[in-house]
């Protein structure tokens, strides 16, 4: 399924895909490394860029024009919170945005791959198990659009990606940037009447695309605009050769009458239980659905190549820096077209997808997606607004992170390890252990790399830490294990420990990533995003490091007694991975805190011991200019 034409780098070692950045292009956006230019339009650009974990995101930018920059700034937020809203495994997710930034600014997944119009022009129909699994996928991420209150309006095979690890529907809302009419050749019969924005139509275009996977044939032929629109109309779909597991499924999608059409979220079900051979699928949760379809496209999906596209190659280009990329792009512009006529298919979907948002900033402010407002009824045939499934997920996260807050004692082991191998950081593990009786304490015991371990504590409202040479505890440490130049705050007491859980359990874009079990027990995957505090490189006028907000991934996992079982994000060069050991069970503080003396005042201060090492330090030197001289009288005397 390789692509040539995609060639791992263009000119100046800038990924194929593409275009040198120009001059006046940001070298970075919020936490992104910008790698090359997608295309412009309508009031702003889209840029390749990548983060510091080595994700690829495609960057789209508003123009900061004073005439209309508050009507972008506003839209934008508007689609940034709608974007976010959609959760499916096969719809590419909002990574970050800045909507009320100097420039606005938002960025999504770029994901890798042909559309399904180039594979299967190329090298012909999808396999069965392949086809099933692209049914499945794409009917997931119309359920979760849709569960929105998003339409796609513009599903077909160019819209629909086969990257190596599944299906990814993108292109929301393309249509809607263009013609009332939708896409010609795959757009329902009532597009561009009243019912345009039906969710019902995006399950039509869902069949016609499946038969076309399918036969390799469009199933209303080819031609014209207006002869294509006749034929959907008026005339039914060439489906033979159609499989049969799929044939019942595409005919009901296809009814003219869209009160007639499936629900995606039953095209769903259906489809899987027919992978699976599991009639239970029909009575699971979406969540359960959403975990069965993973498993599926992990034992069954073609891994179909990724286009040329080498995050590797994306991470190098960055590292160029922004003048570097700058000046080879001038020199590239001379050159006439030969950078653009090398990724004529991807680009120009690209530049379609990423500038959906742009474009409908231009006349007449059309919004990019439409969505099914309160007042609005649901399309018939599609399902009710969802029942109440319990709590929130919010609700959910904050309880985990209150059940540890509450505890008697509790046990959690935190590893800080730098993503890049060659970095100077060190990887850092910490043992975190709390009681609440006698009195509760807090005790972190820190091994970066293979140095000895330190330990830090706060008993009684006082920082503490223990001096391994002096085999002592000290109170007040001015430069403690903790404290280093390592991103992030440092976690002394049990409610900084906890305070990323609760910072998660508040995420705008929070959500139920996959059920499993683990050890036996039903857990939860949560997901979502946050901001993070990590040093830019710089220092205040008292030499503590400057930190900057960035905007990070989160997971977080917790089991089916609401306890948090492991939490992971990274923070700028940093993972920070958190395994909960323990919750209310018997506990022994590690060592040396069995040689903490009862009472905490007889704990010397830092300032007092550092005092008394200068005096220790002191003598010895007297001691040892008397014996230097007593050995110089020596010898005088001989």
């Amino acid at each position: 399924m390789a692509n040539d034409a995609h060639a791992p780098t263009g000119p100046g070692g800038v990924p194929a895909e593409l275009a040198p950045l120009a001059a006046g292009d940001p070298a970075t956006i919020g936490p992104y490394a910008i790698v090359g230019r997608l295309g412009s339009g309508g009031m702003g650009s889209a840029y390749g860029g990548v983060d510091a974990a080595g994700r690829c995101v495609i960057v789209t930018t508003i123009d900061p024009d004073p005439s209309t920059g508050v009507a972008a700034r506003e839209l934008l937020g508007r689609e940034v919170a709608r974007l976010r809203g959609i959760d499916g495994v096969c719809v590419p997710r909002v990574r970050a945005a800045e909507p009320d930034g100097l420039t606005p600014w938002m960025a999504t997944d770029f994901v890798a791959g042909n559309t399904l119009g180039h594979v299967v022009r190329t090298t012909g129909p999808l396999s069965d198990s392949t086809l099933m699994c692209l049914a499945a996928g794409t009917a997931e991420a119309l359920t979760a659009i849709h569960a929105a209150g998003v339409v796609h309006r513009a599903v077909s095979p160019e819209t629909v990606i086969l990257a190596p690890d599944g299906p990814r529907v993108v292109g929301i809302g393309a249509a809607s940037t263009q013609t009332d009419d939708g896409t010609p050749g795959w757009s329902a019969p009532e597009a561009g009447g009243d019912s345009a924005a039906a969710a019902a139509g995006d399950v039509f275009s869902w069949g016609a695309v499946m038969a076309f996977a399918a036969t390799g044939r469009e199933p209303f032929g080819a031609g014209g605009t207006v002869e294509l629109r006749r034929r959907i109309v008026e005339e039914e779909p060439d489906l033979a050769g159609l499989p049969a597991a799929l044939r019942d499924l595409v005919t009901s999608a296809l009814a003219k009458d869209p009160r007639s059409r499936p629900a995606p979220e039953e095209l769903l079900r259906v489809t899987l239980a027919r992978m699976t051979g599991d009639s239970e699928q029909g009575a699971q949760s979406r969540t359960a659905l959403k975990g069965a379809l993973r498993g599926q496209l992990a034992l069954t999906w073609t891994v179909f190549d990724a286009a040329g596209h080498d995050p590797a190659a994306w991470a190098r280009a960055a590292a160029q820096g922004s003048a570097t990329a700058a000046s080879e792009a001038v020199a590239g512009d001379t050159s006439g077209g030969r950078t653009r006529r090398r990724r004529p298919l991807r680009a120009l979907l690209i530049t379609v997808i990423v500038l959906v948002v742009l474009a409908v900033l231009g006349v007449g402010g059309y919004l990019a997606y439409d969505r099914l407002t309160e007042e609005e009824s649901a399309a018939p045939g599609q399902p009710d607004a969802p029942e109440d499934e319990g709590p929130e997920p919010r609700e959910i996260v904050f309880e985990a992170s209150e059940t540890l807050l509450n505890a008697d004692t509790f046990e959690a082991e935190t590893q800080e390890r730098p993503i890049d191998d060659d970095s100077d950081l060190e990887t850092r593990v910490i043992t975190q252990q709390f009681t609440a009786s006698p009195e509760p304490t807090f005790v972190a015991g820190i091994v970066a790399d293979d140095e000895e371990p330190s330990y830090v504590s706060t008993a009684d409202g006082e920082l503490l830490e223990y001096d391994p040479g002096e085999e002592e505890w000290v109170r007040d440490p001015e430069d403690v294990g903790l404290s280093r130049d390592f991103p992030g705050p440092a976690p002394y007491t049990a409610e900084e420990l906890i305070a990323p859980l609760q910072r998660m359990a508040e995420a705008d874009d929070l959500r139920v990533h996959i059920e499993e079990q683990e050890g036996g027990v039903d857990t939860v995957v949560y997901t979502g995003s946050f901001d993070v505090q990590v040093p830019n490189g710089e220092r205040d006028a008292d030499g503590a490091p400057v930190r900057a907000t960035e905007t990070t991934d989160f997971q977080v996992r917790i089991d089916e007694n609401g306890h948090p079982i492991r939490s992971f994000y990274t923070r700028g060069p940093v993972e920070v991975r958190t395994e909960y050991v323990a919750i209310d069970d018997d506990l022994e503080l590690g060592y040396p805190w069995d040689e903490l003396p009862d009472d905490l005042e007889d704990i010397p201060n830092a300032e007092d011991v550092a005092d008394e090492d200068d005096e220790e330090d002191e003598e010895d030197e007297e001691d040892d200019s008397t014996d230097s001289d007593a050995e110089d009288s020596s010898d005088d005397e001989e």
